[in-house]
């Protein structure tokens, strides 16, 4: 029984389980637990029911007026950062940063190309900037 375990454990130690890149955890349908805005008390904001989708790089956002962003992330930073690019934002792009607590997705950005990258996941009243809380369907 000894010799099994070993065996069973030195097999684990030789073939570790893939390492999940982000993009590939954020694949998926997404619902919104929470969702913070600039111009409102926080949580008050009214979202669709409608589930959101991540699917390779693009977030479709049904019901909002960018129906679809292209993200572009980069794990290295701390917080990590994602780019948020869109038709509407030609050759720009929205600067913000994004976190995975268990089966939620948090992204907090700049709602103006011209503003800067979030440091925290907040928002305050006047800031123009959005923070999403997501949960993955299942």
């Amino acid at each position: 029984m000894r010799l099994l375990t070993l065996l069973v454990a030195m097999a684990l130690v030789q073939n570790p389980a893939p390492v999940q890149s982000d993009q590939d955890k954020m694949q998926g349908t997404w619902r919104i637990v929470r969702y913070y805005e600039f111009s409102s008390e926080p949580g008050i904001g009214i979202r669709p029911a409608e589930p959101d989708q991540i699917a390779g790089n693009a977030w479709t956002r049904p019901g909002r007026t960018t129906g679809v962003y292209r993200l572009k992330l980069d794990s290295t930073k701390s917080p990590k950062e994602v780019d948020l690019t869109a038709t509407r934002l030609a050759n720009q792009f929205l600067k913000g940063i994004y976190k995975f607590e268990g089966d939620q997705l948090f992204i907090c950005y700049s709602y103006d190309p011209a503003l800067p990258r979030p440091a925290e996941f907040k928002v305050t009243t006047g800031e123009r900037r959005y923070l999403y809380v997501l949960e993955r369907v299942k």
